[in-house]
């Protein structure tokens, strides 16, 4: 028998559990109890985790904590939080630990430790904590959301569409939702409904011109029959709101003309693609692409111009052939014989 895969697939699993001793074992190194207690305040704590000073937050909310009052689990998940910032996992862990043994029936903290294992890079780890939670509250909302978020991260979007399904069914749709749905339709090649997703996500209104552009793109990518009759202007405007955003998107200003040279707007396309190839010159394709809609308005002389620079440098034996093609004068009208 063959020992050897064995062996290499235990010391990986070894260094991985290494890893995670590392960043979630070890004494405290940040959790302090506040110089003036009698001082300590939630408004004071919270305006400590605001201004991210994240050592007196974490001694302030500990405090708060420690009385055991009616903002203490409360006070436990925002000293997690601030050991979290401070990078002392083991801290915030043990404490939520704590915190859960005390107040059981405070699911919250449950949350916490997830979220804090997975801004720590363990979203493996943090799935069964939200899982638990889910089995003794399966409608809650926020439990719902951050464990699709896990799920996605983990590309596990099969998984993860039913609780965002669930979430939207329950009244809890928001622009996050939308966009991990929008993701796991992707990744299932339903184009159609990632579409549909985008646009409801957008309608909540969206200022990241990298996303606009690239559920812009899934459109322009995508084959008729995978996005049916999805709306094109639709498309075009989120293209328009990522280039007011970032007018040097040059992928944004090509997708905005393939939109207008599909349309049958072949003058409006030219100034689009003028523009993506001013920003990006190496990109022959797109001289290519301009130059045959240049040559289908009738302007011979802006596509030679177009196929002599690219000549220069351009090494591919196809589109080479047809720019040398443009650079043939046409042939007048009876001079055939």
């Amino acid at each position: 028998m063959n020992l050897r895969p064995r062996i290499r697939s235990a010391c990986a699993l070894g260094l991985v559990v290494l890893a995670f001793s590392a960043a979630c074992g070890g004494p405290s190194r940040s959790l302090r109890r506040h110089p003036e207690p009698q001082r300590v305040t939630v408004e004071r704590a919270r305006a400590a985790s605001d201004s991210q000073q994240w050592s007196l937050a974490a001694s302030s909310w500990y405090e708060l904590y420690l009385r055991r009052g009616e903002d203490a689990p409360l006070a436990c998940v925002e000293a997690a939080r601030a050991l979290a910032k401070l990078e002392d996992i083991a801290s915030a862990r043990n404490l939520l630990d704590q915190g859960f043994q005390r107040y059981p029936e405070r699911l919250e903290l449950l949350e916490a430790q997830a979220e804090i294992l997975e801004q720590a890079g363990f979203s493996r780890a943090a799935e069964p904590y939200l899982e638990r939670v889910l089995e003794r509250d399966p409608d809650r909302l926020s439990t719902l959301l951050a464990l699709a978020r896990v799920r996605v991260e983990l590309s596990l979007e099969d998984k993860a569409l039913p609780l965002l399904e669930r979430r939207v069914a329950l009244g809890g749709a928001d622009a996050l939702t939308w966009r991990l749905i929008a993701r796991a339709q992707h990744k299932a090649a339903r184009v159609r409904e990632a579409l549909d997703a985008y646009a409801k996500a957008f309608a909540f209104g969206e200022n990241d011109p990298d996303r606009l552009v690239y559920a812009a793109g899934l459109y322009v990518e995508s084959k008729d029959d995978q996005r049916g009759d999805f709306d094109p202007a639709l498309v075009r405007s989120w293209l328009r709101r990522a280039l007011e955003l970032d007018p040097q998107l040059g992928v944004g200003h090509e997708y905005l003309g393939r939109l207008l040279e599909a349309a049958g707007e072949s003058l409006e396309a030219t100034s689009s693609y003028e523009r993506a190839l001013e920003l990006a010159p190496e990109r022959h394709e797109l001289a290519l692409r301009l130059g045959r809609v240049y040559r289908g308005l009738g302007n011979n002389e802006r596509a030679a111009a177009l196929a002599q620079h690219a000549l220069k440098v351009d090494k591919d034996p196809e589109r080479c052939a047809e720019f040398e093609r443009w650079l043939v004068p046409p042939t007048p009208p009876g001079d055939g014989n």
